[in-house]
């Protein structure tokens, strides 16, 4: 790669991304060289990105992808490969970037190991016994409080052990310096406190994990309540309507809403609800549900390596995972035929027609936003084989456009969910279980699509825009019923 495509390169990092403050080629610096996929001001919108690209990449680059932040204070994903002939990198961008390009997302550019610092988290012990980490998760959630319990989580290390983390991104003198305030706070409980670098380690537990396995404990709502009257449908007909009259919304994309409260028994929105959108990877637990099915009823055994799959298929939307679960059920024809046959009332208009291609570009695969209620709606009520394992799965720490990022929705909601995301799709479907001032929790479920014609130029901004109106739209929701159950 000469100068003038590397500049190309770095140039297509506008708009929605930020040049990165590094060293270009050619210029004296660090002589180890990484491979840069994305610089942005935002935290959270580099986050999101950071798990699409390890989504269309595979496991095996998601493993080595990190977040830094340079000098000006944007926020970088790196592919940390530390390797000191910059052609050899030129090698691993161009690989990376037609994979990415083929999907929608932005190229990758090769940049010199210099002008980023390492982000650092807070650490509260590190072992090979999960149970210890568990009982410690509860520990100091209770004592350091819900903002750090959002961020709590439990990572797998490469060694193989696990580790009790807060995710806090932070520069390591600031991280210092909450590590001393931390250790004040847990004092006599007999749990360390240190810091450590992110690694962008796999996370194996997290706030909904924890919050899923206390369940069991809280005490039911109870069921006689009146049923809402609420002018939600119409306040996000008005919303979209009103992005449409802006242009923010172009009339080539399509949008289908639903909400349904538990507690009352109500559906709230059903927005077209009954119209066959692009599945993208939110046919993953139909999957899941597939071959739980196949479980009870057939020959299948849910061990450690179909259990592994189906996490790597939920959590982190592996593609390669759910290509070998669907080829394990014989095929997209068979998993269509146990779904529609087997639970006829659930999947009115889903149609799984194909594998996920290579890329990640599936937009063969079809379901309703009525048919993502209806499944949600017996996951919840226990009406589906190994509910509670399925549940447990959607519950594993990732992100999300429901929760995330929502700032109204308060810590301590319990989420169950789902996103899907290509070139002409963004989407989410979940359960979200808020406590009431009672204590009690007031379960609803949400589904949001938008679907393009066409693919999107730049998945990087249309991502980020679309996923910012779901997020609104999960925000009225929630305010509605707030009001209504007087929730926390």
């Amino acid at each position: 790669m000469n100068r003038r495509e590397f500049t190309k390169i770095v140039g297509a990092f506008g708009g929605f991304l930020a040049v990165a403050p590094w060293n270009v080629l050619g210029r004296t610096g660090s002589g180890t060289y990484d491979i840069s996929y994305i610089w942005h001001s935002d935290l959270e919108g580099t986050l999101d990105y950071m798990e699409q690209i390890g989504q269309t990449l595979g496991p095996d680059v998601r493993r080595r992808l990190r977040i830094v932040r340079g000098g000006t204070g944007n926020y970088g994903v790196i592919y940390d490969c530390d390797v000191r002939a910059p052609s050899t990198a030129e090698v691993t961008a161009r690989e990376h970037s037609v994979t990415l390009e083929e999907s929608g997302l932005d190229p990758a550019a090769v940049i010199e190991d210099t002008g980023y610092n390492d982000l650092y988290n807070i650490v509260y012990g590190k072992g090979p016994n999960l149970a210890v980490h568990k009982k410690n998760f509860k520990i100091v959630s209770r004592q350091l409080g819900p903002n750090v319990k959002k961020r709590l989580v439990i990572e797998e290390t490469p060694d193989g052990q696990y580790a009790l983390v807060c995710k806090r991104y932070g520069d390591r003198n600031s991280t210092l310096e909450i590590v001393k305030h931390h250790e004040e706070n847990l004092r006599g409980t007999g749990i360390s406190v240190s810091f450590i670098r992110e690694n962008n380690n796999d996370v194996v537990y997290g706030e909904s994990s924890f919050l899923d396995e206390a369940l069991d404990e809280e005490e039911p709502v109870t069921r006689s309540v009146t049923p809402i009257e609420s002018d939600l449908e119409q306040r996000i007909q008005d919303y979209i309507g009103g992005l449409r009259r802006e242009g923010v919304i172009p009339w080539d994309e399509q949008t289908s809403w639903s909400v349904y409260d538990f507690t009352s028994g109500t559906k709230l929105v059903a927005i077209n609800e009954d119209n066959p959108r692009q599945a993208a990877s939110m046919m993953k637990p139909f999957i899941a549900l597939a071959f739980l099915h196949k479980t009870r009823y057939g020959s299948f055994v849910y061990g450690p390596k179909s259990k592994s799959l189906m996490q790597r298929m939920i959590q982190f939307s592996d593609n390669s995972a759910t290509n070998t679960l669907i080829d394990l059920l014989h095929g997209p024809k068979a998993v269509d035929r146990i779904l529609t046959h087997s639970y006829p009332g659930i999947f009115c208009e889903t149609r799984i027609v194909e594998k996920i291609p290579y890329g990640g570009r599936t937009y063969r695969n079809q379901a309703s936003a009525h048919d993502y209620s209806r499944f949600l709606y017996a996951l919840w009520k226990d009406r589906l084989p190994h509910a509670r394992e399925l549940r447990r799965l959607m519950a594993l720490p990732n992100r999300d456009r429901l929760y995330d990022g929502v700032p109204n929705i308060p810590i301590g909601t319990l989420v169950y969910h789902k996103t899907g995301t290509t070139s002409r799709l963004c989407g989410d479907f979940g359960i979200l279980a808020p406590k009431g001032k009672n204590g009690k929790r007031y379960p609803y479920t949400l589904v949001a699509i938008v679907e393009k014609a066409s693919r999107t130029r730049s998945l990087s901004r249309w991502i980020n825009s679309r996923g910012s109106v779901i997020r609104k739209v999960s925000g009225m929701v929630y305010d509605v019923l707030k009001t209504k159950y007087d929730l926390a």
